[in-house]
C-alpha cells in the first residue's frame, strides 16, 4: 500500500505556488515600469526644455592673414547653452574640429559673446558648425553658418 499526498492538497499547493510567483513578478513589472517611466519623463522634460535652444550669429569673419575665424554668438533661446566647439567643413569635403575661445564658455539667454579661433588654416570654408549642449542635460544641437554668410578678408 503506497502513501502520497492527496490530489486536493497537491492542487492547493500548486495554486499557492503559482500565486506567489505571480505576485513576485507583478511587483517586479510594476517597479520596472515606474522606473522606466520616471527616466523617460526626466529625459523628455530636458529635451523639451532644450527645444528652444537657438544660437544666432552676427558678422562671421575669416581673416586669411592671421588664419582667424571669429563671430559674435547670441543665445536667442531661453535656456543656458554650453560645451561649445567649432567644426569647419572645407570645399574638398574634409573637416576639422577646433576649440572655441573663450574655453568652457557658458552662454546665458540673450547674452552675446565674441568667439574666435586662430588656427583655421584655409579660406576654402563651406560652412561652420557649432555644436552645443543645453546646460544640465545631454541634449545636443548644432548651429550652422554657411560660407555665403561669412565675410572673407
Amino acid at each position: 500500500m503506497r502513501k502520497g499526498i492527496s490530489p486536493l492538497i497537491a492542487t492547493v499547493l500548486l495554486v499557492a505556488f503559482t500565486m506567489a510567483v505571480a505576485i513576485i513578478l507583478s511587483n517586479w513589472v510594476l517597479d520596472y515600469s515606474r522606473t522606466q517611466t520616471q527616466t523617460l519623463n526626466e529625459k523628455g522634460s530636458k529635451q523639451v526644455g532644450c527645444s528652444s535652444a537657438w544660437l544666432a550669429f552676427e558678422t562671421p569673419v575669416y581673416n586669411s592673414t592671421v588664419k582667424r575665424f571669429s563671430t559674435e554668438v547670441i543665445n536667442q533661446g531661453n535656456v543656458p547653452l554650453g560645451d561649445f566647439k567649432m567644426i569647419v567643413l572645407f570645399n574638398n569635403g574634409s573637416s576639422a574640429e577646433y576649440i572655441i575661445a573663450p574655453a568652457n564658455l557658458s552662454l546665458a539667454p540673450g547674452v552675446p559673446v565674441s568667439v574666435s579661433n586662430t588656427s583655421v588654416d584655409s579660406n576654402a570654408i563651406t560652412r561652420v558648425r557649432i555644436p552645443h549642449n543645453c546646460s544640465g542635460s545631454n541634449a545636443a544641437s548644432t548651429a550652422t553658418i554657411e560660407s555665403r554668410d561669412i565675410k572673407f578678408l
